[in-house]
């Protein structure tokens, strides 16, 4: 079956929105401890890795189903 483009859309969004808190976070935490971030790491490169994870972790999955379906 396949999902609305809307409901793919908001998915996406929601990871993006969830990637960028989650380095929001790190970049507090970071600076609580007393380690220096700039801004760019904070709002570029974590989320930006964080959603790669979530790239590649989609593959892996689509990976073994097709694995499965052979």
């Amino acid at each position: 079956m396949k999902k609305p483009v809307q409901k793919i859309i908001a998915r996406e969004g929601l990871i993006i929105i969830i990637s960028y808190l989650i380095g929001i976070v790190c970049s507090i935490l970071c600076t609580i401890k007393g380690i220096e971030l700039n801004d760019v790491d904070g709002f570029v490169y974590i989320p930006l890795f964080v959603y790669l994870l979530v790239l590649i972790s989609r593959f892996i999955k689509w990976a073994i189903r097709t694995l499965k379906e052979k």
